[in-house]
């Protein structure tokens, strides 16, 4: 008979050691609560204890998650930290649906007095602009609002749509210091991991209180879980190489700025030609590879099953129908144990925005950029606001008087580790991307519906034409949800509900798609 206990109130050091004694044990599994005697830890459990995590046997170390409620946060902290590795959940706050109140940004305590009045300005003015930007922008969105729901027109239930829309929009002005609040949680392996860590690039300071205050609960309960902490080694900004060689390219430069920032810019933007994302790596014979790791989980020769019959099966959601689940159970399946044989590498040219979005598919790995504002802020917009050159031009002297703050504030003497965080949501970053087919398969179901995010939409419009192009029977099963479920003929194709985005997308190729919000 099967024999399951679910453990509860245990300490991540006791879980630790008993889940590391359990793999010994020839006599069953240690439960915590014999791991120690009489509430006091013998010789054996502190040497287990310290052993393990020295040797970096820390598996055991990862039984044990923690849920924080953050508050306060910077987007840009957690661009920077909280999102850019993925073995953490979060749930926060989004600037798309949430309207910005004037008093929720981050301003940086180490300003002094004037540094913080400068500061003060530039939020003051990006809040303005951002208000302002959803009045000029409502007559654009409603007009492409009720193109695509012709239904609605008239009805006022859905002003708050065209609302949200250009607060969508209008978001691109506000600053990376904007504060955010969210669900948080990560292992205790993980929270050891970000405490080494705090103090890199882009914003330690900020880093080190967010994670203090996570250690600092935990003792509340468990002020043992500072004897992990006191044997891991903790990594200032200047031991890393990274901050060695950013800071051999600025040692001659009174500007402070990166001088090679414009022909590095100018160099990825002619590689990346008029493409927002550019596929640059791929295998050639992927397909191919494919198809054999098919016949490898069914052991069957090519004379059995082609490989079109065998990449028919794998990747069209009317065979392969556990691809419509909207649950992504992929991992968990033999079929699809095949998909991460395939992987495709993107460069690509983002607003901070869309890029905070992006990463959220942690299994798609990118290069975090060391944040760096030039001279010059070079921005990438949205589609509503390029169209109209009124609306552009003020959305652009917005972005003017960000650059003078920032300017201001360099001049000044004040850190760049506190004037980025002026930076406009707008900002443009400069990445390369890297995925297995799974994970594309899935970040694509999410972002080639119509209600992801303008940006990433659209980029994820080019990643999946071009692979297209490479690798036709892989391109034609890249699909929106709606588009997978209609393949599985299972219903209703759009799984969204209320939430459905007005485009029946599962009746176009997706050469045909198009959208104006």
């Amino acid at each position: 008979m099967v024999s399951v206990k679910l453990i509860k109130n245990i300490t991540a050091q006791d879980l630790a050691v008993a889940s590391a004694r359990t793999c010994y044990s020839g006599n069953g599994p240690i439960i915590f609560n014999h791991v120690s005697e009489h509430g006091i830890k013998s010789d054996l459990h502190e040497s287990i204890r310290a052993s393990t995590l020295l040797a970096g046997h820390n598996t055991t170390r990862q039984h044990l998650y923690f849920t924080f409620v953050l508050d306060k946060i910077s987007r840009q902290a957690i661009w920077s930290f909280l999102h850019s590795h993925p073995f953490y959940n979060s749930e926060q706050v989004s600037q798309r649906y949430v309207q910005m109140k004037k008093e929720n940004f981050h301003i940086p305590q180490e300003l002094n007095e004037t540094q913080r009045e400068l500061f003060q300005t530039g939020l003051d003015n990006s809040f303005e602009a951002y208000k302002q930007l959803q009045q000029m922008l409502i007559p654009s969105v409603e007009e492409e609002y009720y193109t695509r729901f012709s239904a609605r027109k008239g009805k006022e239930k859905y002003s708050k749509d065209i609302q949200k829309k250009s607060q969508e929009i209008a978001r691109y002005i506000l600053p990376v210091s904007a504060h955010a609040y969210m669900y948080h949680t990560v292992s205790a392996l993980t929270l050891m991991r970000m405490y080494q860590c705090q103090k890199l690039f882009n914003v330690p300071t900020e880093q080190k209180a967010i994670v203090s205050a996570m250690v600092d609960a935990i003792k509340n309960y468990d002020s043992s879980f500072q004897k992990e902490l006191d044997l891991l080694k903790s990594y200032d900004l200047e031991d890393t190489l990274e901050f060695k060689l950013h800071a051999e390219i600025f040692r001659d430069n009174k500007n402070k700025t990166n001088p090679y920032q414009q022909q590095f810019a100018q160099e990825f933007d002619m590689d990346l030609g008029d493409k927002r994302s550019k596929l640059i790596g791929y295998d050639s014979n992927a397909e191919e590879n494919l198809a054999r790791a098919v016949r490898s989980i069914l052991q069957v020769p090519k004379e059995q099953m082609t490989n079109q019959q065998a990449l028919e099966y794998l990747l069209n959601p009317a065979y392969n129908k556990l691809l419509a689940d909207t649950n992504n159970v992929t991992t968990f399946t033999k079929f699809c144990s095949c998909l991460p044989m395939v992987n495709y590498t993107f460069m690509k040219k983002l607003s901070h925005s869309a890029d905070s979005q992006n990463q959220r598919h942690r299994m798609v790995s990118e290069t975090t950029p060391i944040f760096q504002l030039g001279d010059k802020f070079e921005v990438v917009l949205p589609g509503l606001i390029e169209q109209n050159p009124q609306i552009q031009e003020y959305c652009m002297q917005s972005v003017g008087q960000l650059e003078s703050i920032a300017a201001k504030l360099r001049d000044s003497g004040a850190s760049e580790e506190a004037i980025q965080y002026i930076a406009p949501n707008a900002i443009a970053l400069r990445v390369l991307e890297q995925g297995n087919l799974r994970d594309r398969l899935h970040k694509f179901r999410l972002r080639l519906c119509a209600n992801a995010q303008e940006e990433i939409w659209r980029s994820s419009v080019e990643e999946a034409l071009q692979i297209k192009e490479v690798h036709p029977t892989i391109g034609k099963f890249l699909l929106p949800p709606c588009g997978v479920r209609y393949l599985a003929q299972t219903k209703p194709y759009c799984p969204e509900g209320d939430r459905y985005c007005g485009l029946p997308l599962w009746q176009k190729p997706i050469e045909e798609y198009r959208r104006g919000i």
